[in-house]
């Protein structure tokens, strides 16, 4: 398996947490969407779960202006590393190792936000959100294809 890609994990059995330890102990790449309860230590983090006010990201070269939103977030760093931060300092995107965790809903963190975006025909998505992700997704990938 190249990568594998993780929903929220609120709710998973101990059971599947295991096996998707197990392929991460066994090399298998992961990358994740909020919640990833149970496996922080694989994604570095520690859970401080509460709703923050956003007007802008920031990749420490990079602002980039998003709808003002309360965006949902789940982690702060223990020992993973912010690839991306909030106008107040907090992660939205954390690696650690092989482990990649986007730590808000998606559609809370983009230009538009989804709920205007479906009836503008808006677009939604990070700028700098999308440009990290494909970035991480390229360097965990075992692959041969290439975007």
């Amino acid at each position: 398996m190249d990568i594998l890609v993780l929903p929220s994990l609120k709710g998973v059995s101990q059971d599947i947490k295991e096996k998707i330890r197990h392929l991460y102990e066994n090399g298998t790449p992961l990358i994740a969407v909020s919640e990833v309860e149970g496996l922080e230590d694989i994604f570095g983090v520690k859970l401080n779960r509460h709703r923050t006010k956003l007007t802008h990201l920031t990749d420490k070269k990079t602002m980039e202006y998003i709808a003002p939103i309360d965006a949902e977030v789940f982690y702060d760093t223990a020992d993973g590393e912010g690839l991306l931060f909030a106008d107040n300092g907090e992660p939205i995107l954390i690696k650690k190792g092989n482990a990649f965790l986007i730590n808000a809903p998606i559609g809370e963190v983009g230009i538009e936000t989804l709920k205007y975006a479906a009836f503008l025909g808006a677009y939604n998505i990070s700028s700098l959100i999308e440009n990290i992700v494909m970035e991480t997704i390229t360097e965990l990938s075992t692959s041969e294809f290439r975007a």
